[in-house]
């Protein structure tokens, strides 16, 4: 095994010694009781002596083997048994003192606790209705009226808002050995950790069932044979050595009875390094501050893996960089960013690509995609940037996501790659990462020459969309014109160079773009009827779309012309949708778009799919949905019902909405303020327009 760094492998639990004469006091009056002959004196030795060589560090060894030399057989027994087992916990010591690197909070004097999440799901079994609460079990770092904070085994910290919110009804249900939800109960670590000593009995149960471990390791908790390790830990924090010395143990014979000692410790440690390697990928997703990511990668270099640090160094180099560059960065005014030379965009959004996520935030701008916005004028500055290594928070998952090696950060050369791609339309995929990267200098070195509409025009009839989004970034105002007449000459390029001129065109062209509504393409319509809609202010086209729409089997087309529809013409639009409605039940799409026309006559036709029960491919919590499902969905939404519909109700809960609402509906469809609905269901679209 490679030998550990003495620093980190110091004896983490062991405070500074106490005073001498306390430690001498204290150890002749354990001595005094061990050679008792009193049977309860004689009872409290074991863990008095434990305590002592605690606070007595890394002396204690020397002074009981003292003590001995003095005392009775049986006592000088005794304390040899104990020099022994010290002898065999400074190798537990060390090598579990590795559990620093994962910073963790401190747990001694903390309470074991078992809290209900208030999540959850209904499980009926022969009539009676009990939750599945979802529940955290661990150290109570925090419980306020505001929220509880629990350090799981997982080594994660789950934080709980108080109060918590459960669906109607279920506070009432019975909760089983939970506590109830937003709550708490007291648990007993030492009960939890010596079931942990049993490693055949957990063997025996991964084997049996493997799906809950898979679980556990995709949350991040530890593989169930290096489980006991952190246990031992978590033993040794409170000062019961005794059981973090037989966790130690049972975290070696769990790894496999086949393997020695010293490859149990290589395997748990590869193991650790794995966990803290997955925590420092994943927490710069979370958007962890750069100078606890590099201490974390610092701790990874640290951990002995069996493989030499390549990717840690690498980190830790990126990381170190970028903390001088962020030092120097003098952010400009939000603003002023927009008007900034195509270049200096280019440089600015560079220098952010650091935070670029795989998922942004709605609002927040994606440093990648602005990258790719920039267009030709950013090429210098992403080829010049392919063999950039720094790290950026943009992260990976490998096919075997449940496994913790398989999560992967982009980094800068990885994200300017991918913009290239964007940009260019061309795919340079290679199975060698440097051939691939040679033949994007290539293809630069010639296209940088010829210029960008050498390049971009000829995409016009192969690859509309990114033709026309490469010159319309280079020149708007040059290249629209020539843009216009591509889209007019027809054809499947038309409505992908629309779609690029959209946020382009204004009044002025809106009589060039009426003539394409007669175009045979209808998604050239489609773009069209929407440019006049959002950028003339013309509806002239939403009725065409909405003949095209009716008699159209095309599902993704006529989601996109009820999107417009929506604003454009409701009433068309509400009418397109009883169409559909008469010919196929209704699916998820349907039930998402219909919520925006609320119309009489489509409710009415929408109320008769409430009795179908056909299963679909389509799943609502832990259960396909049936047709019904997706009918109430709508219905719900577009009469503004009381009790709303969701996917987490069972069956029992929803054929009750489903008769109630029928009820409701037959007493006051009459009534129902149709034009306030409507004006409603614009607004909710508008807003969820914004917001994507």
């Amino acid at each position: 095994m490679n030998p550990l760094p003495a620093a980190l492998f110091s004896l983490a639990l062991l405070s500074l010694p106490a005073r001498a004469d306390d430690l001498s006091d204290r150890l002749a009056k354990i001595l005094r009781e061990a050679d008792s002959d009193d049977p309860a004196a004689r009872a409290g030795v074991e863990k008095a002596l434990d305590a002592w060589c605690l606070d007595a560090g890394e002396g204690a060894t020397g002074r009981l083997r003292k003590a001995a030399e003095g005392a009775t057989p049986e006592v000088a027994g005794r304390l040899n048994e104990q020099v022994g087992f010290l002898e065999k916990l400074a190798s537990s010591r060390e090598f579990l003192a590795v559990f620093r690197e994962f910073s963790m909070d401190p747990i001694k004097d903390r309470r074991w606790v078992r809290a209900n999440t208030g999540y959850g799901d209904v499980v009926v079994r022969e009539g009676d209705r009990t939750v599945r609460w979802v529940v955290v079990e661990g150290w109570l770092l925090e419980e306020s009226p505001q929220r509880l904070r629990i350090l799981q085994a997982n080594m994660r910290v789950a934080e709980i808002r108080l109060p918590v919110k459960t669906r109607p009804g279920w506070a009432e249900l019975p909760c089983g050995d939970a506590p109830p939800p937003g709550t708490l109960k007291e648990g007993d670590f030492d009960t939890t950790a010596r079931k942990i000593l049993d490693v055949e009995a957990t063997r025996q149960r991964v084997e049996n069932n493997a799906f809950p471990e898979f679980n556990r390791l995709a949350q991040g908790g530890l593989p169930w044979d290096a489980e006991p390790a952190l246990f031992a830990w978590w033993a040794l924090e409170r000062g019961d050595i005794r059981l973090a010395a037989g966790l130690h143990a049972a975290a070696l014979r769990a790894c496999s009875p086949d393997l020695d000692t010293d490859a149990a410790v290589k395997y748990i440690l590869r193991t650790l390094h794995t966990r803290l390697r997955w925590e420092a990928v994943t927490g710069a997703e979370e958007g962890l501050p750069r100078d606890r990511l590099l201490r974390m990668w610092e701790g990874v270099a640290r951990i002995p893996s069996g493989d030499e640090p390549v990717e840690a160094r690498r980190m830790i180099a990126g990381y170190r960089r970028e903390l001088e560059e962020d030092a120097a960065w003098k952010e400009p005014p939000a603003g002023e960013v927009a008007a900034l030379p195509a270049a200096k965009r280019a440089a600015y959004w560079l220098h952010h690509l650091r935070d670029a996520v795989q998922l942004p935030d709605d609002g927040k701008p994606d440093p990648a995609a602005e990258l790719a916005a920039v267009g030709w004028e950013a090429l210098p500055a992403l080829v010049g940037s392919l063999h950039d290594s720094r790290p950026t928070r943009f992260v990976l998952t490998g096919i075997r996501g449940y496994e913790l090696d398989m999560f992967f950060m982009q980094t800068y050369g990885d994200l300017c790659f991918s913009a290239i791609e964007e940009i260019t339309g061309m795919d340079y995929a290679h199975p060698k990462p440097a051939e691939k990267l040679q033949r994007v200098e290539e293809w630069w070195k010639e296209a940088s020459d010829a210029g960008p509409e050498a390049f971009f025009m000829p995409l016009l009839s192969e690859n509309p969309e990114v033709g026309a989004r490469g010159l319309l970034a280079v020149d708007a105002r040059k290249y629209l014109p020539r843009l216009m007449e591509a889209a007019a000459s027809g054809g499947a390029q038309a409505a992908e160079i629309l779609k690029k001129a959209h946020p382009f065109l204004g009044p002025g062209d809106a009589e060039a773009v009426r003539k394409l509504l007669s175009d045979p393409e209808p998604q050239t319509v489609l773009a069209a009827a929407r440019i006049l809609f959002e950028r003339c202010k013309d509806s002239a086209g939403a009725k065409r779309v909405a003949e095209l729409a009716k008699g159209s089997a095309d599902r993704p087309f006529r989601q996109s012309a009820l999107e417009l529809l929506a604003e454009a013409d409701p009433e068309a639009g509400a009418a397109v949708l009883r169409a559909a409605i008469k010919k196929e039940p209704p699916d998820f799409e349907f039930s998402r778009i219909a919520a925006y026309f609320p119309e009489k006559g489509l409710v009415s036709d929408l109320v008769v799919w409430l009795d179908d029960e056909t299963l679909t491919k389509f799943t609502g919590g832990s259960t396909l949905c049936e047709v019904r499902d997706f009918a109430a969905f709508a219905l719900s939404a577009m009469c503004g019902y009381a009790k709303e519909w969701t996917w987490e109700m069972d069956r029992v809960e929803r054929a009750e909405w489903i008769e109630e609402f029928k009820k409701w509906l037959k007493a006051n469809g009459d009534s129902l303020d149709w034009k306030k609905l409507s004006a409603r269901a614009l607004e909710a679209f508008r807003k969820t327009n914004r917001s994507r």
